[in-house]
């Protein structure tokens, strides 16, 4: 039966508990710049926060998580910091896949990055094109990982193909948001909510 099993938590604190997935699809804070996130993240009220330490904490989870499995990341329009904390993580080959945000008139640059082994989708997809591509090649997986789950974008593309998910969310307003979308358009998901840590195998 497939799941969606959601829970608020901060995934640089450790609240990715010992979840193990078979792939890894996610779309985390981009930007240096972003002190504000980055300090919520590290729990630090002030001063500065080293964002490839951070980086590399997220790899070090992914690891733990899907070690075997391939990880899909929408990593910004600089993607090189990610990248180096993937690589420290993963001696396989990483894959710097160009895409687009935005909307078709105003197209804005980004990069995925496809790592642990995952086959590359293909370059210059725009908006959820790229989360369709993704889908294609973890279709025959069993879940999902999802640690930076936001509203549920991977939610809403993997479900209705019938691959689990497992999300967590440091906002509980945007968790909340992707569990009404299960409950509403997939009653027949085996839906559950936690506030905190999760403790949960595929």
């Amino acid at each position: 039966m497939t799941f969606a099993k959601l829970w608020v938590g901060d995934l640089v604190a450790g609240d990715l508990g010992d979840v193990s997935a078979e792939a890894i699809y996610t779309d985390p804070p981009w930007n240096p710049g972003m002190a504000r996130i980055m300090r919520q993240w590290a729990h630090a009220d002030t001063g500065p926060v080293d964002y490839l330490e951070l980086v590399c904490r997220t790899a070090l989870a992914f690891a733990r998580a899907c070690p075997s499995g391939p990880w899909y990341l929408q990593a910004g329009p600089r993607p090189s910091v990610w990248r180096e904390g993937l690589r420290r993580c993963s001696p396989l080959p990483i894959h710097t896949i160009p895409a687009t945000w935005g909307t078709v008139a105003n197209p804005k640059p980004y990069y995925v990055l496809c790592a642990n082994g995952a086959p590359p989708i293909p370059s210059g997809l725009h908006g959820k094109d790229v989360t369709r591509a993704v889908m294609g090649q973890v279709t025959s997986k069993k879940s999902i990982l999802d640690p930076f789950m936001g509203k549920g974008q991977t939610l809403r593309h993997a479900i209705p193909l019938g691959v689990s998910v497992f999300g967590m969310e440091i906002n509980p307003k945007r968790l909340a948001a992707g569990a009404a979308w299960v409950e509403r358009h997939h009653p027949e998901v085996d839906l559950s909510l936690e506030s905190g840590g999760a403790s949960w195998q595929a």
